[in-house]
């Protein structure tokens, strides 16, 4: 792998959060570079500041320090219009609960992103239909999530996440919400959707045995990445 294959990199990353008059470090000096096709698990514990890192790489947060790229392109110092054009251009997101929107179908949540990207209504539907039969959904384009399943939904999200072809998914807990058996179907999905399209994934987990099925294994202790 080479530097023209990173497509997510933080060099120096710090973030505190104030407590009363207090200034809590949780990032101190993050450097982590991830490259195209490759997926890199972040495990810590509880309160290890996982997600903050999370959603300091995906721009949902700014940063006391240092530096993040995607795509080559700095965040530091953007608006948040802007920040939100880089994420919507090369990043996706899965959460541990699946943020789908109640009132929309399966199908019109997948394609929810690329009608943020202004593509016609039916082109949309249509990608978003290619990727629901590829996340075994098919029978279920047309129901809203409150009649899915817990693992259903999540696959939804997974679809969603991947449907604009992302440079990277920024995956926090995916599957912390689904019992172990479908935990381990959803993330094999995730996984080999991810390599067919050889997109980078960043997941933040504490199941071990998920970890230990990506391509690298990093852990954020004390505020700083250990490889």
């Amino acid at each position: 792998m080479n530097e023209k294959d990173v497509v997510l990199e933080a060099r120096g990353v710090e973030k505190s959060y104030r407590d009363d008059a207090t200034a809590v470090p949780v990032l101190r000096g993050v450097n982590l570079a991830v490259h195209r096709g490759e997926t890199v698990a972040i495990l810590g514990t509880s309160g290890s500041g996982k997600s903050t890192l999370l959603h300091a790489l995906g721009g949902l947060d700014t940063v006391d320090a240092g530096e993040v790229t995607v795509a080559g392109e700095s965040m530091t110092g953007l608006s948040s219009n802007a920040r939100g054009r880089l994420r919507n251009a090369h990043l996706g997101f899965v959460y541990q609960f699946h943020h789908l929107l109640p009132e929309f179908t399966a199908l019109d949540n997948v394609a929810m992103p690329l009608w943020i990207r202004r593509l016609p209504k039916e082109e949309a539907r249509e990608r978003a239909r290619k990727l629901l039969a590829a996340v075994g959904l098919s029978h279920r384009e047309d129901h809203l999530p409150s009649q899915l399943s817990g693992g259903e939904r999540q696959r939804v999200a997974i679809a969603r996440a991947v449907v604009t072809d992302p440079d990277c998914i920024l995956a926090d807990e995916p599957t912390g919400n689904l019992d172990e058996e479908t935990a381990s179907a959803v993330f094999d999905l995730f996984l080999s959707l991810a390599r067919e399209k050889g997109t980078a994934i960043v997941i933040v987990t504490h199941d071990r045995s998920l970890a230990a099925r990506c391509d690298r294994t990093v852990t954020l202790l004390s505020g700083r990445i250990h490889e």
